[in-house]
Parts: structure tokens; C-alpha cells; sequence
């Protein structure tokens, strides 16, 4: 798996929100995850059965990585370790990725480990639902 992303309110309402991550850049244009590490606008997914169902292969150890990042985000929420909206995002390794053709994000080339919380990166000044 190429990576992962988790992401928390803190416990209660605060600055950054779904508006806050996901955007349309241009008016026309669908919409895209400002945290992607994968280049947005690209259909990743497979058929390898014919019968139409389309899936994105990873691993069940990449799934149970994130769903251990996520339980223990909500465990510092509940342990009230956290104050704003925070981004947990974890990547892999993109040799096979690449090698299948597909290119990552400025994002994911410039994150300097294998993991990264960011709690305001993604905020959007001008946000009408979180901002206002």
C-alpha cells in the first residue's frame, strides 16, 4: 500500500474539516484530497476477475496499520492528549506503485518518514464550514 491517512476533530469542534481536506481546484475539476499521496485524477483500480468489480490491492497487514493508527488516535482523543484537528498519515513503500505506472504526490516525495501528524497543514483559511 502506498499510504494511509487518519483523521481527528480533537474531541470536539475545531479548525480543520472534510472542506478543509477535500477541494476542487478549478470549477470544472473533480474533487481531490489536499493529503493525497497518489496523483489525484488517476483511476487506480483493478479488475482482475472481468466481472466488474473493481478493487485497490493491498495488503491486510496495510489495513490492520491503519486501523491501529486510528485506535490509538482515538485513545489520545480520549485521554484528552489532543487540542485541534489533527492528519495521521503513514506511507509505504512506492516501488510497486511506480512500477505500475502511477506517480505520487509532491506530498508523499517531500514527507521525511514512514509517518507524520500534521494538525494544520491541510487548514483552509477560507473555509465556509470550519472557519466562519
Amino acid at each position: 500500500m502506498l499510504a494511509s491517512h487518519v483523521r481527528s476533530d480533537g474531541g470536539g469542534f475545531a479548525r480543520g474539516c472534510l472542506e478543509c481536506l477535500y477541494h476542487h481546484p478549478d470549477a470544472d475539476s473533480p474533487l481531490e484530497n489536499r493529503a493525497a499521496f497518489a496523483t489525484p485524477g488517476v483511476h487506480y483500480g483493478r479488475d482482475t476477475l472481468g466481472c466488474g468489480s473493481t478493487y485497490l490491492p493491498f495488503a491486510d497487514m496495510d489495513a490492520m496499520r491503519t486501523a491501529e493508527t486510528a485506535a490509538r488516535l482515538a485513545l489520545r482523543i480520549l485521554r484528552r492528549e489532543l487540542t485541534g484537528a489533527s492528519l495521521l498519515s503513514w506511507k509505504g513503500d512506492p516501488t510497486a506503485f511506480e512500477q505500475a505506472g502511477f506517480t505520487v504526490t509532491p506530498r508523499f516525495a517531500a514527507m521525511p518518514g514512514p509517518f507524520i501528524e500534521e494538525q494544520t497543514a491541510y487548514l483552509r483559511a477560507d473555509c465556509p464550514v470550519c472557519a466562519a
